[in-house]
């Protein structure tokens, strides 16, 4: 469910053609953070 994001960003990227932006990057970093922090033990 938190990969989501990611994924469409990507998937849109490889078939839509659409170029990311900073904030997408910003977003996957913190998505990735995020899931980092709570997988930490």
């Amino acid at each position: 469910i938190h990969l989501m994001p990611v994924f469409g960003t990507l998937l849109s990227a490889l078939f839509l053609g659409e170029i990311p932006l900073w904030y997408h990057y910003l977003g996957i970093a913190l998505i990735f953070s995020g899931i980092w922090l709570t997988m930490k033990k």
